[in-house]
């Protein structure tokens, strides 16, 4: 039985562009109140936003803008987002709102200040028999909108890949007089290997990974956490139903992992007689990735020739343009330079979640797939009709629906 205590220090973002936000106010003869800002989840945003000032959904709009980076902190309703609408309406004309970066270390939202106190338990063959642990979590002065994920987020994912028969933990968010908390992320930047995800995951994973410091596992570490890893398609946290490992086994991957870290070249690193010395080491998590509820992705082909494309998942720098047109044209069969992906709008999208949990690939991809495969069906259903054949004979590729055998007029019609 191995009993220990870590701490996991606050943090913020610190995103290259602070926060910001333009209101503009509906005319007085009727509209829309309009929000240009950097928000991550316009959506979600928009319905919170709407009662608060008493007017219907649809008379709110918001834009998502161009900015330096979100990582966590933008996901977020923050006051400004009330005060500054509100100080538009009161005055009756636009109102622009960008905080200074003293504002934005002061204000933004903090996270990751965790204490972990963990008990793990283990058998003679290193493995483990079970867990129980109790998480602390500093809020800060009061609960912002993803306040209680940080400590959440840490009971979920703190079992990690590992098959773990028992399993407990209590969790405690604490209210504090500091900033408030939400789920800032730190990503990975060019040229930096370090990647630190989103809440609870770097503190979970550093106190798991210390405590199976057993002594089996201190004479073969990869050995032991390989034999630990929870089988394909088999719940890692027992009775817990999270997270399943199903797409490939952990276990092979933990096994070819390490022949790799055992290779002569990579041992060679650590016999060099003078200079910095070089290590290999190992670290199995689970990610949690890809977050529902759905995303929504809308293309349409224009009479030039070119598809524009709107989605409700915002982009915060990552490139989310060049994969959704990516996605599409190789779904149409079309360069990527064909689409234009604008930026969220609901005016332009009527539903959407918004980016957040590494999720805009996943689903905005996705929809994205699908929204092509609709414009290919619709494609050979008006190209059937133009060409009064049974659409069952017109094919598709590359832009071009044809068929083999036109009843009057033989030829193809361009999608």
């Amino acid at each position: 039985m191995l009993r220990e205590r870590f701490t996991y220090p606050r943090q913020t973002a610190a995103a290259l562009e602070t926060r910001g936000l333009v209101a503009v106010p509906p005319d007085p003869r009727g509209g829309e109140l309009h929000l240009i800002g950097s928000t991550k989840c316009i959506h979600i945003n928009r319905t919170i936003l709407a009662p608060i000032f008493g007017i219907p959904v649809g008379a709110l709009r918001l834009t998502e803008v161009d900015v330096g980076g979100g990582f966590g902190v933008r996901g977020e309703l923050y006051p400004e987002d009330i005060l500054v609408p509100l100080a538009a309406m009161k005055l009756g004309r636009p109102v622009k709102w960008i905080e200074s970066r003293r504002e934005n270390l002061m204000s933004a939202n903090h996270a990751r200040e965790v204490a972990y106190e963990i008990e793990m338990g283990f058998d003679g063959d290193g493995r483990i028999l079970g867990i129980r642990a109790v998480i602390h979590a500093d809020i800060g002065a009061y609960v912002r909108t993803a306040a209680l994920v940080p400590a959440e987020f840490g009971a979920a994912l703190l079992p990690g890949p590992y098959r773990v028969p028992n399993y407990a933990c209590d969790l405690w968010s604490v209210v504090t007089n500091k900033t408030p908390a939400g789920h800032p992320a730190l990503a990975r930047a060019p040229g930096v290997q370090l990647r630190a995800r989103a809440p609870a995951r770097p503190g979970g994973r550093a106190a798991r990974h210390r405590c199976g410091r057993d002594p089996p596992a201190q004479s073969d570490p990869p050995r032991t956490r390989c034999r630990t890893t929870a089988a394909p398609g088999r719940s890692a946290s027992a009775p817990s139903t999270t997270p399943a490992i199903s797409r490939r086994s952990s276990t092979s991957c933990c096994a070819a992992s390490t022949t790799r870290a055992r290779a002569p070249s990579r041992r060679s690193m650590n016999s060099r007689p003078s200079g910095p010395r070089r290590g290999i080491g190992l670290a199995v998590y689970v990610e949690k990735t890809g977050l529902g509820p759905f995303e929504t992705t809308q293309v349409e082909a224009r009479p030039d020739g070119r598809l524009l494309v709107d989605t409700g998942a915002s982009s915060m720098g990552p490139g989310l343009e060049t994969v959704l047109a990516q996605i599409l044209g190789e779904a149409l069969g079309l360069p990527a330079s064909r689409f234009d992906v604008r930026h969220a709008d609901t005016a332009t999208v009527e539903s959407g979640v918004g980016t957040y949990g590494s999720r805009g690939t996943v689903t905005a991809g996705n929809a994205a797939h699908l929204a092509a495969a609709k414009l290919i069906a619709e494609a050979r259903q008006r190209a059937a009709e133009r060409l009064a054949v049974p659409e069952t004979e017109v094919t598709y590729a590359s832009g071009v629906a044809e068929a083999q055998r036109a009843a009057r007029h033989p030829g193809r019609a361009g999608a």
